[in-house]
C-alpha cells in the first residue's frame, strides 16, 4: 500500500528541490558555494548585480524552510 502525502508537503518538497537546483546553478556560474557567497554578499563585499540579489533571496528562502523544519 502506498503512503499518500499531503499535497502541501509535496509542493513544499518540490519547491525545496527547485531552490537547491537554483543554488547549484549559481554556484557553478560563479565558482563559490552559496554559504560563502551569502556571507560576502551580506557583508557588502560583492556589489549588487541582479543575479546576486536573486541568489541571496534563494539562500534566504531555503534557510527559512530549514528554520521552520527545525522548530517543528
Amino acid at each position: 500500500m502506498a503512503i499518500v502525502q499531503d499535497p502541501a508537503v509535496l509542493s513544499e518538497k518540490s519547491l525545496r528541490e527547485q531552490l537547491r537546483a537554483e543554488l547549484s546553478a549559481f554556484e557553478q556560474i560563479y565558482g563559490i558555494d552559496s554559504e560563502t557567497f551569502y556571507h560576502r554578499y551580506e557583508a557588502g563585499k560583492l556589489g549588487d548585480p541582479m543575479d546576486f540579489f536573486e541568489w541571496s533571496s534563494t539562500v534566504e528562502m531555503l534557510n527559512s524552510f530549514k528554520s521552520r523544519e527545525n522548530s517543528e
